[in-house]
Order: structure tokens, then sequence, then C-alpha cells
């Protein structure tokens, strides 16, 4: 089967960079656009082929492979008067990632009901990062329900342009509703059958968990009190 006979499905995006309306939402869209017009036979990255472009950050971040491409990024940055996402470093350790970030520790109750394991990051020079990682805590007494989910953990500095998006699937399918959490902070909740999110906005940054549920088993088990409860164990004050 070639590709123009597989069959394409359209999928809905969410911005990681900024709520609809500010400056980062309006920069990211206008990149996807531009990207969804640009080199749309692939010609010009066949030609490339798999070498580097020689665009330093401008590549890794931003995955241009052309001058235009680069140019593009300029020209938004300009538009929206933000700054480009600069000095990519990868963290393997926790710590490191709030230390250099200059956070607190804001995966909260490190006990024996719950057990959080890092899977690593990438950090940017404006504090701009995002990580994988696994928690399971246990459910309500009553329930002796134990929970297990992946995610990744993303927070975008306003101010930043953040290329990235989010396959959500469907939106249709999802249900949304604000939940104040136990670190006094109102966030935005979105659940479905495939994913689930949590959205919050603070003073200086964005910040989204893509829930994944549990990876190695394919599944999401994830009723809207258990995601009530993990928005509960991140402690979102401790995240400017």
């Amino acid at each position: 089967m070639s590709e123009k006979d597989i069959p394409k499905k359209e999928v809905d995006v969410i911005v990681l960079g900024g709520i609809e309306g500010s400056p980062e939402y309006s920069a990211c869209s206008e990149w996807k656009s531009f990207l969804d017009g640009y080199d749309t036979d692939g010609a010009i990255l066949s030609e490339i082929g798999n070498g580097f472009a020689g665009l330093g950050e401008y590549e890794l971040v931003y995955n241009c492979y052309t001058q235009d491409m680069a140019d593009k990024v300029d020209e938004i940055c300009g538009k929206y008067e933000l700054s480009k996402l600069q000095g990519l470093t990868i963290v393997d350790d926790y710590a490191t990632l709030c230390r250099q970030t200059n956070i607190g520790d804001f995966c909260t109750g490190a006990d024996e009901s719950v057990r959080w394991d890092f899977g690593g990051g990438s950090l940017y020079d404006d504090g701009s990062f995002d990580l994988d990682g696994r928690v399971i805590w246990k459910g309500p007494a009553e329930s002796k329900l134990l929970c297990v989910t992946d995610y990744q953990f993303g927070r975008t500095m306003k101010g930043s342009f953040n290329p990235f998006t989010l396959n959500v699937g469907e939106i249709e399918e999802y249900h949304e509703w604000e939940y104040l959490s136990e670190s006094g902070q109102t966030v935005l909740l979105a659940n479905s059958s495939l994913k689930a999110l949590i959205i919050a906005e603070r003073d200086h940054s964005f910040i989204v968990v893509n829930v994944l549920g549990d990876l190695p088993s394919d599944t999401l088990e994830m009723s809207d009190e258990m995601l009530e409860a993990l928005a509960d164990l991140f402690d979102f004050s401790a995240i400017p």
C-alpha cells in the first residue's frame, strides 16, 4: 500500500505553550499554519537528507531544516514579542531539573502511598522544561485501588515561543471542568477514554500535564475522581 492509499484521519491538536488568546498561543498557531503549507511534498527535506542543516538551535528546538524556516521563527518572535527557546539541556535527575529551573519540589507526597519515577527531561535557559514520569499511588482507602499512570509534564515560560503541540484525538470526546487542587491552585481538567489532561496557568508560565495511562499495559483507567486525585499530587504552587 502506498502512502497516498493510507486513509488519513483528521485529529485535533492543542498548543502547549499558552492559552487561547495569548501571544504564545497565536505564535504557535501561526507556526503550525506555516508548517502545514511548507515543503508539502517533502522535496526540500529529501534533498537535505538525514544530516544536520547547520542551523543550531533553530534545528534542535524548532526542527528547522532551511534558512526560510529559521527566518519564519524570527519573524514570529518579532511579531508577538516573544523570545526563542535556547540553551537546550538534557537532564536525567529530578532534583537537578528543579534546581536548574529554580522551582520547588512539585511532585509531592513521596511516601508509602505514592511512588514517583522520573524518566528524564529537557530544559531551557528561561526555565521552560518538559519531563517524562510515572506515578503509582493509592486511591481512596475504601476502594483499595492502586492507581498507575505515565505522564508528560511540560512548563513554558510566558514570553517564550514554544512551537510544540499535542495530538488529542477528537476534542469532542473530552469533558472538562475546573478543579481547586490541594496546592490551592485552580486547574483545568479534561478527561476522555484515550487521554487526560491537567492544565494550569501560573503567574509566569503555562503548565500542561499529558496523562497517558499505564503505557506497558496500554490502558487508561482514569476516572474523574482519579484525575482529581492526580492533580492533588502535584504542587503547582511550587512553580511560578
